[in-house]
């Protein structure tokens, strides 16, 4: 009875050691098993590299979606852009830093203060003007992207000059004399 006891020990012992090299193994392929999970569930939140707003969510819940696919917009608001057109006789004034007063109707009557960022250096085809880019810090979230905003460029030496709406300039439909047919705007004379 003494040989069984002495053999069985050892062996009791090796499946002891078997069972708990095979827990080991089992909680080290649970482990993965985890980390895999856990990084698929990662992949399924969309962070964004800046900080703004919304502006276009392309997908819904629960939609698969490839590489490439843009998703969603994110505009950042603390600094925005205002674009506009100067002709060729004044596209000399704008500089790169230069101040410029910029009007958003409806945020404030006062004046905010736009620098001059960037100045095309070719004229569009069809509008025969400058583009010139005026940024302007936002840090309070008052203006959105799309609002419609006002700069007045005050031209050297202060002249005072006319200003009309763009909108009251029309085609001209007669030639007068010798000239081209061009851009008119009409005039209302009291009687």
């Amino acid at each position: 009875a003494v040989s069984t006891i002495t053999t069985s020990r050892p062996r009791a012992f090796a499946a002891a050691t078997a069972h708990v090299e095979v827990a080991r193994a089992q909680r080290l392929a649970a482990s993965e098993q985890h980390a895999l999970a856990r990084s698929t569930v990662d992949d399924t939140r969309i962070m964004s590299p800046i900080d703004g707003v919304l502006a276009r969510r392309s997908v819904e819940v629960g939609e698969s979606v490839g590489p490439g696919v843009s998703a969603f917009a994110v505009i950042g608001v603390s600094r925005l852009r205002v674009v506009f057109g100067v002709p060729a006789h004044r596209v000399g004034e704008m500089t790169i830093g230069r101040k410029l007063p910029i009007y958003v109707e409806g945020v404030t009557a006062d004046a905010l203060a736009g620098t001059v960022t960037k100045v095309q250096p070719v004229a569009d085809p069809v509008m025969r003007s400058f583009s010139v880019e005026v940024s302007i810090q936002n840090g309070d979230g008052a203006l959105r992207p799309g609002m419609v905003a006002s700069i007045a460029t005050i031209q050297e030496g202060g002249a005072s000059v006319l200003l009309i709406p763009l909108e009251a300039v029309v085609r001209s439909t007669q030639s007068r004399a010798g000239a081209a047919r061009g851009f008119a705007v009409w005039v209302l004379v009291p009687e």
